[in-house]
């Protein structure tokens, strides 16, 4: 009997763990299997790399952390190397998203890059932490995740607008040049009855810098208020606009900064003779426009060098020191002001020929007999004037409210800006 209950006794612990045995292999078994599903429904990591405006160069994945280490692209066209817009897939969903960056200075770094799981729809997230560049945190909603410095705004887009709008009565839509690539650069003449010739005429031009993409959607809010019904149609009686709204086409498309390129920028090859074929193109045509319209105003929209003037909202350049011309400016902004909400702040403009000509100099320069003035305008990435992030939707409005503002104007609606010993005052600007 001894002998029989050892026996039994000795057998059912053994029994006991085969039992726990088989079952933990069961589960390792099914952590493994549900492991390698999940491993294969996200797929390798790797970076979309067919995107139009595509910039990023090194670009490094670490699946233990869940981490994407990026640098932007850089070459004679990219020089800044701030800049970038790319997509990632294959990451984990399990977990926080990190994506982290150097910049050349912490300062350039963009305090409110954007994402979007679709590449369309683009939302502000601000950064979590500051590493010489700048590290963003972000919980992965989709398998996919795009990243930009900032809301991007690609050539399709502008070609698309253009053809929405094309069929509009006061719209003419040509051709300035076509480049190598079939790029085409346009220029937009909005007015009603463009045969009179006794019009004040509009310069505006947008995207010189072709990574400053914010200053587009500027550009089509004025675009598209001016064609809307809401548009006082007496100032497209009284005015006629040449609008080019994408200059530097190629490094849109391509994707590049365009600012400081080598061997010229393109807003410091406004001289007689320039580099580029875009800007020698777009000065033909101000001074065919120039001799049968009465050139009244030129607009350079530009948007901020990235993190460098965070929530400075927007700005415009003051080339002239006093005079009719100051007073102008001034009051122009500040009735836009009053009317919109925004609040622009005036960056005062010495002009440095070791620089480069910029465009609005070489307006002034040239034209100054007749401009009532010549400004830029410089859009923030970041911040509003109210110190929320911008939206497309305030930078459409932005553009709205330039027009809006320029209906109301007493200074549009007069029948002479200067006198003619006015215009030809010298500018203030400090030759070396």
């Amino acid at each position: 009997m001894t002998n029989k209950f050892t026996v039994i006794f000795v057998y059912k612990p053994r029994r006991r763990r085969r039992v726990i045995d088989v079952c933990n292999m069961l589960i390792v078994i099914i952590l493994l299997i549900i492991s390698v599903s999940t491993a294969a429904a996200q797929g390798e990591f790797s970076v979309i790399n067919n995107l139009e405006n595509q910039n990023v160069g090194i670009c490094e994945y670490d699946r233990a952390t869940n981490t994407v280490k990026f640098v932007p692209y850089v070459d004679s066209v990219n020089t800044c190397g701030v800049w970038f817009n790319f997509g990632v897939t294959g990451y984990r969903r399990d977990t926080v998203l990190t994506f982290k960056t150097l910049f050349a200075k912490t300062v350039h770094s963009p305090f409110f890059p954007t994402i979007s799981n679709d590449n369309i729809d683009f939302q502000h997230v601000r950064q979590s932490g500051m590493s010489g560049g700048f590290v963003l945190r972000i919980t992965p909603t989709a398998d996919t995740t795009y990243i930009s410095t900032g809301f991007p705004y690609t050539y399709s887009r502008l070609q698309n607008l253009l053809s929405e709008i094309k069929t509009s009565k006061n719209l003419q839509i040509d051709t300035l040049l076509t480049l190598s690539n079939n790029l085409n650069v346009n220029q937009l003449t909005i007015t009603k009855k463009p045969k009179r010739k006794h019009k004040k005429l509009v310069w505006i031009i947008c995207r010189q810098h072709a990574f400053e993409s914010v200053c587009n959607y500027v550009m089509e809010g004025m675009i598209r208020y001016l064609m809307s019904e809401s548009c006082n149609q007496k100032l497209l009686k009284t005015h006629i606009f040449k609008i080019v709204p994408m200059v530097d086409v190629e490094s849109v498309y391509n994707g590049q900064s365009g600012r400081m390129q080598m061997p010229v920028d393109f807003n410091r090859d406004w001289d007689e003779i320039p580099y580029h074929h875009t800007i020698r193109r777009i000065e033909q045509a101000i001074r065919e426009s120039a001799q049968n319209y009465s050139y009244s105003m030129f607009w350079d929209v530009h948007g901020m060098f990235p993190g460098g003037f965070v929530g400075n909202s927007f700005s415009y350049y003051d080339l002239y020191g006093n005079g009719k011309k100051h007073s102008n400016l001034v009051n122009f902004w500040h009735r836009f002001a009053r009317q919109s909400g925004f609040t622009p702040k005036s960056v005062k403009d010495t002009f440095n020929n070791y620089d480069g000509m910029t465009a609005d100099w070489w307006n002034e320069i040239n034209y100054g007999s007749t401009l009532q003035f010549s400004t830029t305008i410089e859009v923030d990435w970041n911040l509003n004037s109210h110190g929320v992030p911008y939206s497309i939707d305030d930078y459409l409005e932005i553009g709205k409210w330039i027009v809006k503002a320029l209906e109301s104007s007493k200074i549009v609606w007069s029948k002479f800006f200067r006198t003619k010993t006015e215009g030809n005052k010298t500018p203030r600007r400090n030759r070396q």
